[in-house]
């Protein structure tokens, strides 16, 4: 066969199948959509109506292959969703594995946060009672929510009331009891309310109370996503490692409540002047409400909107059956007693003298026991919530204070200036009592406090420290032994007795009571002025006294 011939035969068979391929197409159009025959369908119907245009039968076609169209982008639209949803939900979850710490080294059994120092003092009784406290940014004393736990470690000690745990429960977080961290159907309404108002967070809270735990002890603010999923994270791991009434009682301690103040005991003394076992339902309410926007609900500054705030609650409490119809009533009807006085809660603007000696002591003593500096010692001091008990007899420095601020007994010199001075109160034990470290109105903490700042000459208080003592120490005298009162000279220079004569022998208790001075000045030579400096410096620990003072009118007047 020759090439022409075989190209004719070969070309008619081609034709033939091509009419052949063209009517099975049309016969099975409509039974099945072939996808990968539609393009090839649509030249066709291009051609056919090209020669039959403006048949019946021409119509009803185009609406086929317009359907046919519509539904191969439909789903190849679909189809290109789910790939790229599953690609980042995949991305996210390989991002969660591999980059997201969401552990935490907070032990929530041990909770270290900054606590307020309470300073203790015993009343006229005899029992300690609270007499100031001290803090640093944050308000704060821990309060129980175990009541059986906390009368384990105080009988007289009461916990967090259970109407206080569930109004949180109720406002902030109603599947707290059943979730695992994080209330998913919260956060998805949370993040439509985003979407839906293009994109304001605005009323649209989703997290958890583990989530605000989380936010609260970390005080992670970042708005990034990635925030939000190592929150979610850390919130999860929580509810892995602790039960929710140590999740809700660390809650209840650490929400911020306006003015400084954090956790519930706190508030409950600020705003409402009684311990937080003793709130009624209205004020655990009205507490609840606080911490959503402490500033916007505080009910001292914003009455109006803590009420509604507390209504809220309470019908939020109703309606998950925390009270009943008859509690939720007698609640809503009652009246708020706001008292925010910060004498309630022992605080006060300026310390006295004694107080500000004591943090000088106490900040000492942190930096020589744990190396600290002074500045993390004292901050240590006022967030590190310690229980100090103090010798101040209140009563003693109330009266000291009434004189040292009253102008009327404020000298003025000879040069016109106002004179300053200063007091201690002791008790025969040593303890201090009362202190006044100047005259006149106290303006600042920890300010200059002549009582224990400003060394002076000590005049004959030094004479039993310096002479006597060390003198008994060495067996050379007794309170009976008969000393000579008379005119000596030590190194040219003779001391003089201040009654401006000599009493002749005497016994040393006499010379004592009448701070003779020859007698002290001949023990401090019998002694050596060496042996005299050493026991005020090393055995008393003196430390104002320099190599100056080595001498006969300083160790036996005080001069």
């Amino acid at each position: 066969m020759d090439n022409k011939n075989f190209d004719e035969q070969y070309t008619n068979q081609f034709d033939d199948n091509t009419e052949e391929n063209n009517q099975n197409l049309s016969s099975t159009d409509s039974d099945f959509l072939d996808l990968n025959s539609l393009f090839q369908a649509d030249a066709l119907a291009s051609e056919e109506n090209k020669t039959e245009e403006g048949t019946g039968d021409n119509k009803s076609k185009d609406k086929k292959e317009i359907k046919a169209k519509i539904l191969k982008i439909s789903l190849i639209t679909f189809l290109s969703l789910v790939i790229v949803g599953c690609l980042a939900v995949g991305g996210i979850i390989l991002y969660l594995f591999t980059f997201v710490d969401g552990t935490m080294d907070e032990n929530l059994n041990d909770l270290r946060l900054n606590y307020t120092t309470t300073i203790f003092v015993k009343n006229n009784s005899g029992k300690w009672e609270e007499y100031q406290r001290l803090h640093g940014g944050d308000n704060r004393l821990w309060i129980e929510y175990n009541e059986e736990k906390a009368k384990a470690e105080d009988p007289e000690y009461t916990g967090i009331p259970q109407n206080l745990a569930d109004a949180f429960v109720a406002v902030e977080d109603k599947r707290f009891n059943s979730h695992y961290g994080v209330d998913w159907r919260r956060t998805a309404s949370a993040l439509w309310g985003v979407v839906s108002s293009g994109g304001s967070t605005s009323g649209h809270g989703g997290s958890s109370i583990t989530q605000q735990l989380v936010r609260n002890l970390t005080d992670d603010r970042d708005r990034a996503i990635t925030r939000k999923i190592r929150e979610i994270m850390r919130a999860r791991y929580l509810e892995t490692q602790y039960t929710k009434d140590v999740i809700l009682e660390c809650y209840m301690n650490t929400i911020p409540m306006g003015n400084g103040i954090y956790g519930v005991e706190v508030a409950a003394e600020y705003y409402f002047g009684k311990p937080v076992s003793e709130l009624t339902l209205a004020e655990c309410a009205s507490i609840a409400r606080i911490t959503n926007l402490p500033e916007y609900y505080r009910p001292d500054t914003k009455p109006e909107n803590n009420l509604k705030g507390r209504n809220l609650v309470l019908s939020l409490m109703l309606e998950q059956k925390y009270i009943t119809e008859e509690e939720y009533n007698e609640a809503v009807a009652e009246e708020l007693t706001v008292v925010a006085d910060k004498s309630v809660i022992k605080e006060v603007k300026i310390n006295n003298y004694f107080v500000d000696a004591l943090i000088d002591d106490v900040v000492d003593a942190l930096m020589e026991k744990y190396g600290y500096t002074e500045e993390h010692a004292a901050q240590n001091f006022y967030n590190g919530g310690y229980k100090i008990y103090a010798t101040l007899d209140p009563d003693i420095q109330a009266a000291i204070d009434s004189v040292y601020t009253d102008t009327k007994y404020i000298l003025t010199g000879k040069s016109g200036a106002k004179l300053q001075g200063s007091m201690v109160v002791m008790d025969y034990n040593g303890n201090v009592l009362g202190m006044a470290g100047g005259m006149g109105e106290k303006s600042e903490n920890r300010g200059l406090n002549r009582a224990t700042m400003s060394p002076r000459q000590p005049g004959s208080t030094i004479k039993p420290l310096s002479a006597y003592a060390p003198a008994i120490e060495k067996d050379l005298i007794t309170y009976s032994s008969i000393v000579n009162d008379s005119k000596q000279t030590y190194n040219k220079w003779k001391p003089t007795n201040w009654y401006g004569s000599y009493w002749g022998n005497m016994t040393v208790k006499r010379a004592l009571e009448n701070s003779v001075n020859t007698i002290p000045v001949n023990l401090v030579d019998q002694l050596s002025l060496q042996a005299s400096y050493n026991f005020l410096t090393k055995d008393l620990g003196f430390k104002n006294l320099t190599e100056f003072d080595v001498d006969y009118s300083p160790l036996g007047m005080g001069g």
